[in-house]
């Protein structure tokens, strides 16, 4: 059933909020669609490991608002939150 969803979801945008072993996975399963991707974390290294196969990648914190906003995540089909450090963030995010 996963598979028609990401299937329908092709030439679409997604953001994907947190690149940790979950985000990852869904930014290489996204990619492999030829999906439109923002990758969001705070980890330069981890968006490194993505940078070739996203359209954006971008560095910063998900529990600051103003950074969150400045990523219009309104304009993407879908947002992915992978984040599990802070539930807080997440939830701003939300």
């Amino acid at each position: 059933m996963a598979k028609k969803s990401i299937q329908k979801l092709k030439s679409k945008s997604v953001a994907v909020l947190g690149l940790g072993r979950f985000g990852v996975g869904v930014v290489r399963t996204l990619a492999a669609q030829n999906v439109d991707i923002l990758a969001f974390d705070k980890s330069e290294s981890r968006l490194q490991e993505v940078a070739g196969i996203v359209t954006h990648a971008v560095c910063g914190d998900a529990s600051d608002e103003a950074v969150l906003k400045s990523l219009e995540l309104a304009n993407y089909d879908a947002v992915v939150i992978a984040i599990t450090e802070d539930f807080e963030s997440a939830q701003v995010a939300a």
